[in-house]
C-alpha cells in the first residue's frame, strides 16, 4: 500500500492518489480495450486492496479538495473504485 502523505495534484488537474490507482488504468484498459477484445483468451487485472472495504466513493469530495485523508480516505477510494469498475466491466 502506498498513500500519499499530503494531497497532491497532476499536472491534469486531478486528485494524485485517484489519478493513479483510477483515473490512469482506466484510461489505459479503454485504449487498449479493442486490442484486447480481439485477442482470445486475453484479461485485464485488477489491483484492489483489503482498505477498499473501508473506502466510500465520495462524490462530493471525489477529488479530496474538502478534505484529505491519505489511506482511509483518497487511497481506500481509489481502491474501491478499482473493484467496481472491474465488477461492471467483468462481462465487457
Amino acid at each position: 500500500m502506498y498513500a500519499l502523505g499530503t494531497r497532491q495534484v497532476t499536472s491534469d488537474g486531478f486528485e494524485r492518489q485517484f489519478a493513479t490507482n483510477y483515473i490512469g488504468p482506466f484510461a489505459l484498459t479503454a485504449l487498449l480495450f479493442p486490442s484486447i477484445k480481439r485477442a482470445l483468451g486475453s484479461r485485464v487485472v485488477t489491483v484492489a486492496s483489503i482498505y477498499s472495504k473501508s473506502g466510500k466513493i465520495d462524490f462530493d469530495n471525489l477529488q479530496s479538495e474538502r478534505s484529505y485523508r491519505p489511506v482511509y480516505g483518497a487511497y481506500a477510494m481509489s481502491k474501491l473504485a478499482d473493484l467496481i469498475l472491474a465488477w461492471n466491466c467483468k462481462s465487457c
